[in-house]
């Protein structure tokens, strides 16, 4: 496996990754089959950004600090 790389890096042509995210209160979270793509928001505007950065249970934004290639599946 990969070691983390910082977000900076991360590529931006829709791969999915996998990234450590910090919300604003609490501790961070791997986050995985993220992927940086054009998006639409509550009123039509679109903008682009990483997918799959709003979990529910914290209820806010997590800001992704570190990236690493989604793990191959199980063989079997």
């Amino acid at each position: 496996m990969t070691d983390w790389q910082p977000i900076e890096t991360a590529p931006k042509d829709e791969t999915e990754i996998d990234v450590w995210a910090i919300p604003p209160k609490g501790p961070g979270c791997r986050v995985t089959n993220v992927c940086w793509t054009r998006m639409t928001d509550w009123d039509g505007r679109e903008f682009e950004g990483w997918t799959g950065m709003y979990p529910v249970r914290f209820g806010y934004r997590h800001e992704p600090t570190h990236w690493m290639p989604t793990p191959a599946p199980p063989k079997s």
